[in-house]
């Protein structure tokens, strides 16, 4: 079982972005004090690409922010490119559960 340690995106704000060509972003995630290593990239952008329009935020250019700028969101992915179909029944349900738990864990009873 992974022991999750919250990272607070609010704090640092951090983010990648492979080049500015293809502008893939990507996600570090670091679990059990460091010893799990898990870099993810969005393999499907739909997700990415709503969520940029609904939050992009550019202090220097407003008629380039979203209609919520500066908004912070939480990216849970839920579908799988490789079925060929956006999300499954299932990929939803457990989309649900791990939002549910992440709810109790972070927010209800934040780590100290």
């Amino acid at each position: 079982m992974l022991t999750v340690t919250a990272y607070s995106f609010t704090i640092e704000r951090k983010y990648g972005v492979f080049s500015k060509l293809d502008a893939c972003t990507f996600v570090v995630n670091v679990y059990n004090d460091g010893n799990v290593l898990s870099i993810v990239t969005d393999c499907s952008g739909h997700g990415t690409h709503v969520a940029g329009i609904a939050t992009a935020f550019h202090p220097k250019e407003p008629l380039l922010n979203g209609i919520a700028p500066g908004a912070q969101i939480i990216s849970c992915k839920i579908g799988d490119s490789r079925l060929g179909s956006m999300e499954t029944g299932t990929g939803l349900i457990r989309a649900l559960i791990a939002a549910v738990e992440f709810l109790q864990t972070f927010l209800l009873f934040p780590p100290l």
